[in-house]
């Protein structure tokens, strides 16, 4: 029969199921997920499943997918953790070595963050205390150049007019002066030059911090919107919370009454698992005396048999002696009518005989399909381990060359299949270092030889709830002859490879409800088909 292995891309469980089964929908047979629709699956038997999206690509594709695929792990450029291509973006803005400079650094801020933070700290109003001041000092530095531009022209003036009056007054003497003056006023023109040019960029600048600071202006008007927008759906979110609220109370209150449902159906159950022993005890104590009424109905039928050929004996000396009587009919009549009674009366002895036998055969088939339905019950069992140490255990097998521990063997029945359990601490597999992988191993046994193989069983494992013993998690394992036919066989060597499940139970849910005082306990139920 064809098969098709599909990965619930929730559990990751590996899901073998044959190719008549998937005419309509499929789900996981773990977590009961929605795994694929009837439309898609055609599609899915002629292609290969992403084991990061769980989509379907043409497997000489595959390799490209992973370049574009949104839940492929990538490292970030700055922090070099892996993150799944998708939410990359969302982590570059968040990540704690992608610092930044705020945009008004120039200004005179001094804040660094994340892109994120960043963000958050530039839409801020406090920026505008920050331009406030850059232009007032600005305007300062603009006010005191025009005063030492002011100053600087009332100095070439005066030195005009004294030159002016030396030159009317001192004539020829004065050429050195006028030369020395000239040269002072150069100086001072080339310095105006500077001063005007100063002021302009001052100006250009004090334009342009206003224009920034209408566009502050213009922000914090719109922030101011969005906040009142936010303090609108901040009341819309209250009222609607308050309606879950009341709902949570309803939920609540459901919720009560089905622990008290399931209180009643664990004391049911509890009753239930009673009168099963008590009817064991009752089976086993019918069996032993199915096997009291088999002696007797073998004895029985062997003091039949053994009447039977008495009685066919006894015939044939009646006939002999009837056809002697029948010679001596004449002679004697009534001697010949008494045996013909007699041989009649035997002869319905004789039905009657043969009668009992067929009942007897009657009772015996029912004997054996009794005792066949008496071994049927008994066919299931259940073996509970405790592990204690785990920390211990689990540290030992990180720095360690062994990476599993076993259970003690154990029995199906007192002539039955020898078994024990297998686990990994740290996960083995696809759940190396994130789960605790748990298997049952089919051991070599001394009554291998009178055994049927290969076996047939079906397997419940599950972790126990030491605190409110209510959230036993738990998982089947199906008979699968077809996949794992080597595992079922009779063991050549000491035991076969073992079934069960490598992400039994995540290692960061142990605590509080299955790891209580360094110790877990495991229970596994196995039910075998004769």
């Amino acid at each position: 029969m064809d098969s098709v292995l599909i990965t619930c891309f929730k559990c990751d469980a590996k899901n073998l199921l044959p190719v008549q089964q998937l005419s309509g929908d499929v789900y996981c047979q773990r977590c009961g997920r929605g795994l694929h629709q009837k439309a898609g699956i055609d599609s899915h038997l002629q292609e290969e499943l992403c084991s990061y999206c769980n989509r379907s690509v043409d497997p000489d594709k595959i390799k490209s997918h992973n370049d574009f695929c949104d839940m492929f792990p990538i490292n970030c450029s700055f922090c070099n953790r892996k993150f799944i291509r998708q939410t990359m973006n969302v982590h570059e803005r968040e990540c704690d070595r992608n610092l930044r400079w705020c945009k008004y650094s120039p200004m005179g801020c001094q804040f660094q963050g994340t892109q994120l933070e960043t963000e958050k700290h530039e839409v801020g109003n406090f920026h505008v205390e920050l331009m406030m001041k850059l232009l007032l000092n600005l305007q300062t530095e603009q006010s005191s150049n025009a005063t030492v531009l002011a100053r600087s022209l009332n100095e070439l003036m005066s030195l005009k007019d004294d030159n002016a009056r030396r030159n009317s007054s001192a004539g020829v003497e004065c050429q050195d002066v006028i030369l020395q003056q000239n040269e002072c006023f150069i100086k001072m023109k080339v310095k105006q030059d500077n001063m005007e040019e100063i002021i302009r960029k001052q100006e250009m600048e004090i334009n342009s911090c206003k224009l920034e600071y209408d566009e502050m202006e213009e922000t914090i008007r719109k922030q101011e919107m969005e906040i009142n927008l936010c303090k609108q759906k901040m009341d819309e979110l209250m009222t609607q919370n308050s309606q879950w609220k009341h709902e949570y109370g309803l939920v609540k209150d459901m919720f009560g009454q089905q622990s008290k449902e399931v209180q009643k159906l664990e004391e049911s159950l509890t009753a239930l698992t009673k009168q099963q022993t008590e009817q064991c005890d009752k089976v086993e104590n019918h069996e032993n005396t199915l096997n009291a009424v088999i002696t007797a109905n073998n004895q029985l039928t062997k003091s039949v048999a053994e009447d039977k050929k008495f009685l066919s004996d006894k015939m044939d000396d009646l006939s002999r002696k009837q056809k002697g009587l029948e010679d001596d009919l004449a002679r004697d009549k009534d001697k010949l009518d008494k045996n013909c009674t007699l041989q009649k009366e035997m002869r319905q002895k004789l039905g009657k005989l043969e009668n009992n036998c067929n009942q007897q055969n009657e009772t015996r088939k029912k004997v054996d399909e009794m005792e066949l339905e008496c071994r049927n019950k008994c066919s299931s069992f259940e073996y509970v381990w405790k592990v204690e140490n785990f920390a211990r255990v689990q540290q030992s097998m990180k720095s360690g060359t062994k990476t599993d521990v076993f259970s003690d063997p154990f029995y199906s029945s007192e002539f039955g299949y020898k078994m024990r359990l297998q686990l990994y601490p740290n996960g083995n597999g696809v759940g190396m270092g994130t789960h605790l992988s748990i298997f049952l191993q089919v051991m070599k046994g001394p009554h291998d030889a009178v055994l049927k193989w290969p076996i047939e069983y079906r397997a419940s494992f599950s972790v126990l709830d030491q605190s409110t013993h209510q959230v036993h998690l738990t998982y089947t394992l199906e008979y699968d002859l077809i996949k794992f036919r080597e595992d079922y066989a009779k063991p050549i060597d000491e035991f076969n490879t073992g079934l069960g499940f490598s992400t039994f139970i995540s290692l960061d849910v142990l605590k509080p409800l299955y790891l209580v005082d360094d110790a877990i306990f495991f229970k596994v139920e196995v039910k075998i088909t004769l």
